[in-house]
């Protein structure tokens, strides 16, 4: 078996420890290769889970959206991935990560393997999106697709993108879409072969 999935399985921290069992076993046996968890509520012992992660170098593709991942625990996941020199697949849409997106410095600073990247719907703002890019600067990394859509961007975070395209080559699609940055805000500072790099949002013409 290469693929596991157990979405919306009303999985809870009374199931962890099965789970961790289960999955260390199948680590060592099949060499699972994808991952995806999404909608079940791990709270206290979600990092037996994360462990787990750890002990595979062959999982490439990971999703884990709305499962309550935090500014706490993400720091915890990221640690035990980090070193899997295959992982091209991570998204962690509909989780509260906030000003965990910091822990993505360290990440990025190790792994260089990542093309995809979804973190919508992740409670981020302006603010945390200029310090998240900061990482993307480096030409080294293989990351090819940003997903950030349903966060809190403005229009204040239009140079911020500007700069990312000027430090990074390798990006190809970066969605901003259900933002409250529009495609009228981008067309000011990019260039056209940048904007088309983004989806945005058009904005609505008042009635």
């Amino acid at each position: 078996m290469k693929k596991l999935v157990l979405r919306d399985c009303e999985l809870d921290d009374n199931d962890i420890e099965l789970i961790a069992e289960s999955l260390s076993n199948l680590n060592k046996m099949t060499g699972i290769t994808h991952i995806d968890f999404s909608g079940n509520f791990f709270e206290k012992k979600i990092k037996h889970l994360f462990h787990c992660f750890l002990e595979n170098k062959t999982i490439n593709k990971l999703i884990l959206q709305k499962m309550n991942i935090n500014k706490i625990n993400i720091e915890i996941l990221l640690s035990s991935i980090v070193n899997n020199n295959i992982i091209e697949h991570l998204d962690l849409s509909h989780n509260p990560i906030k000003n965990g997106i910091n822990f993505f410095r360290e990440f990025f600073s190790v792994n260089h393997t990542l093309k995809f990247l979804a973190l919508n719907n992740c409670d981020l703002t302006d603010y945390y999106l200029e310090m998240f890019l900061d990482n993307l600067y480096d030409n080294t990394l293989k990351l090819e697709t940003l997903e950030l859509e349903l966060n809190m961007f403005s229009n204040n975070s239009a140079i911020t993108i500007k700069h990312l395209f000027e430090n990074n080559k390798v990006l190809k699609k970066v969605s901003l879409l259900y933002n409250k940055i529009y495609k009228s805000d981008l067309e000011k500072v990019l260039r056209a072969e940048d904007l088309s790099r983004c989806q945005v949002s058009e904005k609505e013409s008042a009635e």
